[in-house]
């Protein structure tokens, strides 16, 4: 099996070393993710402009490939000009910070594993949930991760679908969190925004306040499951159009 690796964290990231520790035994690993961080910036593939690549020697793992841009555009790279082998499975992460509900639309991490779905690839998101003023366990992390990329690649490729998968906050010690197959939350995050003055540095403006444990936690939701201690596994669809809505009549012109 070839997989490949990617994030939205570049490649210093504390997650790419326990992603591809967890992998390494189980299957071909190729590594290509962003040269610098790229949290947030969603599905933005570069169409207009050339994007670089370059090789990258990581003290780990060893040569990967660090590209100018996206981690969608790291997978569309790999697949169509980087790679000389076919891929069989992508696997994104394990991001520094959750990955439920909405956020989902907003991350790097989740849009690799999108983009390799619209490819016709399986995905599986992997992130990791951190409490402020915490530090994650990463060789918990990376254990999570193989038992789960085991398990899941043995399901059977989910074309046009993927997984989502969040850790829940963790630390040394103690027992390993229990799995729970759940629903992705669409409730909103919380909308708080400060107006903060111009400086020589800043031109001033509105920045973010939203505290994401305020956020909902509705029953049976991947945000309740995670902040409740447990790993959420979410089956992610390309699917969405809404069906209800496919046989109506619409007016037309003349």
């Amino acid at each position: 099996m070839h997989v490949l690796i990617t994030n939205d964290d570049g490649p210093e990231s504390d997650g790419l070393t326990a992603l591809h520790a967890a992998l390494e035994p189980h299957a071909d690993v190729s590594v290509v993710v962003p040269d610098r961080e790229r949290s947030a910036c969603s599905h933005i593939v570069g169409l207009h402009r050339p994007i670089s690549v370059a090789e990258f020697r990581h003290a780990e793992i060893g040569d990967i490939y660090v590209v100018d841009g996206s981690p969608a555009d790291c997978v569309r790279l790999a697949m169509g000009a980087i790679l000389t082998r076919s891929v069989d499975w992508v696997i994104s992460g394990i991001n520094q910070g959750a990955n439920i509900g909405v956020d989902v639309f907003y991350s790097g991490t989740v849009a690799a594993a999108r983009e390799a779905a619209i490819q016709g690839i399986p995905a599986i998101a992997f992130s990791q949930f951190i409490r402020p003023q915490t530090q994650p366990n990463w060789k918990l992390a990376s254990e999570l991760a193989e038992l789960l990329f085991d398990h899941l690649t043995r399901l059977g490729p989910p074309r046009p679908h993927y997984w989502n998968v969040t850790f829940p906050a963790s630390s040394t010690g103690g027992e390993p969190p229990a799995v729970d197959v759940v629903r992705l939350s669409i409730d909103g995050l919380p909308l708080r925004y400060a107006q903060e003055p111009a400086t020589d540095a800043s031109p001033g403006g509105y920045r973010y306040h939203g505290v994401y444990l305020d956020r909902s936690q509705a029953e049976g939701t991947d945000v309740r499951t995670v902040f409740s201690g447990r790993v959420a596994v979410t089956p992610m669809t390309l699917e969405v159009t809404c069906p209800e809505f496919l046989n109506q009549t619409m007016p037309q012109p003349g």
